[in-house]
């Protein structure tokens, strides 16, 4: 994904998913909402090996590990 117009209207729906499940009173995580900032924006903006890479310096997790919590976002 890496079309940079794509990329923002995600943002933009996930962001207001969250609002709109608040206000329902329903709890709603955006996929990798736990994951470090850098990660994460890595990982959206396309750059899947990167993310990976991230990841594993910060957390000391395996690649495997790595690797399954970014193709799930």
């Amino acid at each position: 994904m890496d079309d940079p117009t794509l990329l923002k209207r995600l943002r933009a729906i996930e962001e207001q998913l969250e609002i709109l499940s608040e206000r329902a009173g329903v709890r709603y995580r955006r996929p990798g909402a736990n994951l470090p900032p850098t990660v994460r924006e890595l990982a959206l903006s396309g750059k899947k090996i990167q993310a990976i890479q991230e990841l594993r310096e910060l957390t000391g997790v395996s690649l495997g590990e790595a690797k399954q919590i970014v193709d799930e976002m």
